[in-house]
């Protein structure tokens, strides 16, 4: 008996060192597979649902990233660049079947003391002289005193519009640090929207000699009518 109660102690021991193991074999692959996953960040965060450093996915691009990521809403995103180089922020278009929506968003740290927009589906029809764009001859604008950093133009459904991508041209004035300066209140810039880092798809240059641009988009299915 003692015999046989010694082999099933072992036999319990063993078992139990077995289960220890394990786990701790689990557990060690568990932390390789988060340490090595794809997007996680160092807080916590992933870039599978956010910038990394909070953004909502709908609101960021990654470098390099060939698509702009959409929000519930289907906003369209495009950004702002001033200077001709610098983000400055983003422009937001949705629409829904009685209204367009442009809702320019300044990056922190900038704001806007003007904004002029025009929308056309003809691209030449866009206020030009010599091929560059007129932003004071508009169809929209606004001058904000005092700056904001939020501005959302809510445009009438036009039904010459059913069918057809819209081709945006939205411009602002931007107040904020760009290269060498140190001083956001005294330094504006030009700023224009486009897609991405670079101009590609849904950009466009305008014909003359500055770097302005517009962008083309392309309105929700079904709505509008």
């Amino acid at each position: 008996m003692r015999i046989t109660s010694k082999k099933r102690s072992v036999g319990v021991r063993t078992y139990l060192l077995a289960l220890a193991l394990v786990a701790v074999f689990g557990f060690v692959l568990t932390g390789c597979e988060f340490e090595g996953m794809p997007g996680s960040d160092a807080d916590g965060s992933s870039s599978l649902f956010s910038g990394g450093d909070g953004t909502p996915r709908s609101k960021y691009v990654y470098p390099g990233n060939p698509e702009p990521f959409l929000d519930e809403g289907d906003e369209e995103t495009f950004y702002l660049y001033a200077a001709r180089h610098h983000r400055v922020g983003e422009l937001l278009v949705w629409n829904d079947s009685s209204t367009l929506y442009v809702e320019y968003v300044t990056d922190e740290g900038y704001d806007m003391s003007e904004t002029h927009m025009h929308i056309d589906p003809q691209s030449d029809s866009i206020p030009q002289a010599n091929g560059n764009p007129i932003p004071g001859r508009f169809d929209h604008k606004e001058d904000h005193d005092p700056r904001v950093t939020e501005y959302t133009y809510e445009v009438e459904w036009d039904s010459t519009w059913n069918g057809k991508d819209l081709n945006i041209a939205a411009h602002a004035v931007v107040w904020g640090v760009y290269g060498d300066s140190t001083d956001a209140d005294t330094t504006e810039e030009t700023a224009w929207a486009r897609m991405y880092d670079d101009p590609e798809d849904f950009t466009y240059e305008f014909a003359g000699k500055n770097w302005a641009t517009y962008v083309s988009y392309e309105p929700e299915e079904g709505d509008g009518d």
